[in-house]
């Protein structure tokens, strides 16, 4: 109950800095939303979390998670635009290195951010993507081309 609270009052703190406002409407829609949002982020993070990311984990993952993103922003927006639109949809079982189920759900959630891929799950040592644009059928080339840099970053 304690992480609920410290994550409502950050929140909270967060919302005031965004709003610029005092005004009681704002404060009790703010509160609302900020405990609401901070139980469902406890509640769907990893039950044993294992090892969080260090500070070289975060200063490696953030600009390759922005380029990544920016990199398939572009892609999808080429597969979009193009007359044929030449796509092969499809579901994907992405092998990862990763131990710690935080890292893991950290992964899952670069890939999801990333434009073009979707994680549905995470099995053992295993991510499943919904990848709009299938490019191979093996296993570790799929790896390679949609988790790669994040899982070196998390590393």
């Amino acid at each position: 109950m304690n992480r609920v609270i410290i994550r409502a009052v950050i929140m909270f703190l967060f919302w005031i800095l965004l709003t610029a406002s005092l005004s009681l409407q704002e404060l009790v829609v703010g509160l609302i939303v900020s405990i609401i949002t901070s139980w469902a982020s406890i509640k769907i993070s990893p039950e044993d979390p294992g090892e969080g990311l260090t500070l070289k984990n975060w200063l490696l993952y953030a600009p390759i998670l922005l380029i990544e993103i920016v990199k398939a922003n572009i892609y999808m927006a080429k597969v979009v635009l193009s007359p044929k639109m030449n796509i092969n949809p499809g579901f994907v079982k992405i092998p990862t290195k990763l131990t710690s189920a935080r890292k893991k759900w950290f992964l899952a959630e670069a890939i999801t951010l990333t434009p073009g891929t979707v994680t549905v799950d995470i099995i053992d040592n295993y991510l499943i993507v919904h990848w709009i644009n299938v490019e191979s059928d093996n296993e570790d080339e799929q790896g390679r081309i949609i988790k790669e840099s994040f899982e070196k970053a998390l590393s």
